[in-house]
């Protein structure tokens, strides 16, 4: 799978709903999907990508943490938050991570809040795609 066909699909799922639990219309919605990249040998690469929905009409924007379980069991939250903004209750974010081998990217799980009301975001663990990069194209 190409990187462009790996990200129409991680869209596509995202929009269709597929990793986030059934929810009320109380709570904000959230999906996510990680694509993942071969890096070099020592480095892997994954691109997130999050969708929120329903959120409340006044929360302008969100925050989430990617956190990654390493081998002896150690829940890590990686550094740059995924960070979008809401127009009516809805909006998406996208980010790009790296890890030094052997630390996986996945499985991981999703979590944040909405901003300024504070409502719980997930967590979920996003639907991991793999892609194929051809020499010298990067996600």
């Amino acid at each position: 799978m190409t990187v462009a066909g790996a990200a129409a699909l991680a869209l596509l799922l995202a929009a269709c709903g597929a990793t986030a639990p059934a929810s009320s219309s109380a709570h904000p919605r959230l999906t996510c999907v990680t694509v993942i990249a071969g890096g070099s040998i020592d480095v892997v690469t994954a691109h997130l990508t999050c969708q929120v929905s329903g959120a409340a009409a006044s929360d302008t924007s969100f925050s989430l943490q990617y956190r990654v379980t390493d081998d002896s069991g150690q829940s890590r939250t990686l550094a740059d938050a995924c960070v979008g903004a809401l127009h009516n209750g809805a909006g998406s974010c996208s980010r790009a991570y790296s890890a030094p081998v052997p630390l996986s990217l996945t499985p991981a799980t999703v979590s944040g809040y909405t901003s300024p009301g504070h409502q719980a975001l997930g967590p979920v663990t996003p639907t991991v795609v793999t892609a194929t990069l051809a020499p010298g194209q990067h996600l």
